[in-house]
């Protein structure tokens, strides 16, 4: 486990394949971990990106049903 701090760095556009979110971005300190969040209603998480150890990992929403 770590302790981190997250911070609202603001709203931004983010294009995944052919469809563009409109997000807020909140990124950690020390700044490790980025989220990017549906502002459109769903609050659903479009991208998260961050390290796993000696990793870094990027996850990206692909689909909600």
């Amino acid at each position: 486990t770590k302790d981190v701090q997250i911070k609202n760095v603001g709203n931004m556009d983010v294009s995944v394949g052919k469809k563009k979110y409109q997000t807020v971005l909140l990124q950690s300190n020390p700044k490790q971990y980025s989220l990017w969040f549906d502002t459109a209603g769903s609050n659903l998480p479009v991208k998260i990106d961050g390290g796993l150890g000696a990793l870094q990992a990027v996850m990206i929403l692909k689909e909600v049903k």
